[in-house]
């Protein structure tokens, strides 16, 4: 086995903290009562580069959106919302220094890791006036030392589709690139994605009944172009999560069942997995699909051909499912001082299992994941209310 590289986003914290073993659950922090029950409408956390941990509660079908932030000293900010459109929750799309940034209905929004803050970035054009709608937006967070850059397809009450370099820091569009003439108010966003290593950004989207995989640079040109058959069950959004890489290029987005699509420079395909896919995970430049085969759970990494690799038993996934099991001790940090609390036999929020989702997990230190867990509820007579809590959690892959 070989243990996960993933670069630490906190490296003091990292010196100084001891290797948690695979599946190993580190400190519970809970932080609040949420709606719904297990598996709950919440996505893998992100964590600053200070050391904030925000969370992102909501869903792709659902408006109600908020965001919890847990200083990096102890305690947690209320939930902050921003929303905007039809549709959630699409999901993280990145980090800087005290700042995350996520991506909601047709709304960019900016989370203030110091205030807990969320406020929505470019919501129209400086110079129109009209009203922009961010229909894609990549998972990545482009930064030079003077300025941090967002990548996404937007649209306005007018005109066609374009690509948008959205600039973070002044909230003002740098570079825009229409898509194309044609495609003017019929593009459908299937997904998005981004290829970090190169610093290109990755939508699948359908234009007249044909479904495309586009390579888009920092500067909003298209670089690569390819058509993809996709099933006719996949619409609008309907890659699960976010769309991962590999250094090498190789990407991948699920769809349902035992389909992922996979992607490179050279082509985009669907290719079976052999079992249940629900899950991406992506270290050390390489990617995995994770899921449940049979009563197990597995993982298999994407090769540099785009095939799928060897099966193999997920066995942190499985080590952290069963060390929930029995008493659990908890620190309650929705008060100050905090106090400790003890839960019975609590589960993973997030899917089914542990370290199994279709969205980026995030490095806590060099050795762990970042990850949610529920705890007790009660019936709150619209629906349960269920106590969440972060904790790290021990990654070993093969």
């Amino acid at each position: 086995m070989r243990t996960i590289g993933w670069v630490a986003l906190l490296l003091t914290a990292a010196s100084c903290t001891p290797q948690l073993p695979s599946g190993e659950w580190g400190t519970l922090r809970y932080f609040g009562n949420l709606l719904g029950e297990p598996p709950m409408r919440l996505l893998p956390p992100l964590t600053d580069r200070q050391g904030n941990v925000h969370v992102l509660y909501g869903a792709p079908d659902r408006a109600d959106t908020q965001v919890f932030v847990g200083r990096r000293s102890g305690g947690w900010t209320g939930g902050c919302s921003a929303h905007r459109g039809v549709g959630g929750v699409h999901g993280f799309v990145g980090r800087s220094d005290e700042r995350t940034w996520y991506w909601s209905g047709t709304a960019l929004v900016e989370v203030d890791g110091r205030t807990g803050a969320c406020s929505q970035i470019l919501r129209d054009d400086p110079v129109s006036g009209t009203e922009l709608l961010f229909l894609g937006v990549a998972p990545f967070i482009d930064e030079t030392p003077s300025r941090r850059f967002a990548y996404a397809l937007v649209q306005g009450a007018t005109g066609a589709p374009q690509f948008l370099m959205v600039d973070l820091d002044s909230a003002l569009p740098f570079n825009s690139t229409p898509l194309e003439a044609e495609d003017r108010g019929s593009v459908e966003v299937i997904g998005t994605g981004a290829w970090t290593a190169l610093r290109i950004t990755v939508f699948v989207v359908r234009r007249d009944g044909e479904t495309v995989v586009l390579f888009v640079d920092r500067f909003g040109d298209i670089q690569r172009q390819l058509v993809v058959d996709l099933p006719n069950d996949v619409g609008a959004y309907g890659i699960q999560g976010m769309m991962q890489f590999s250094d090498g290029g190789i990407g991948a987005g699920l769809i349902g069942g035992d389909r992922v699509l996979v992607v490179s420079v050279n082509e985009a395909r669907v290719r079976d997995v052999g079992f249940e896919a629900q899950g991406l995970l992506r270290f050390s430049g390489r990617l995995f699909v994770t899921g449940e085969d049979g009563d197990g759970l597995a993982i298999a990494e994407v090769g540099a051909d785009g095939t799928l690799g060897a099966t193999q038993p997920f066995r942190s996934a499985r080590i952290a499912t069963n060390g929930l099991d029995g008493e659990i001790a908890v620190n309650d940090e929705r008060g100050d001082p905090a106090r400790p609390r003890s839960w019975t036999d609590p589960v993973s929020a997030i899917g089914s299992r542990p370290l199994v989702s279709p969205y980026p997990i995030d490095s806590y230190t060099l050795w762990s994941a970042g990850w949610l867990v529920a705890g007790p509820n009660f019936d709150s007579g619209v629906e349960p209310v269920t106590a969440v809590a972060f904790a790290p959690v021990g990654v070993e892959l093969p």
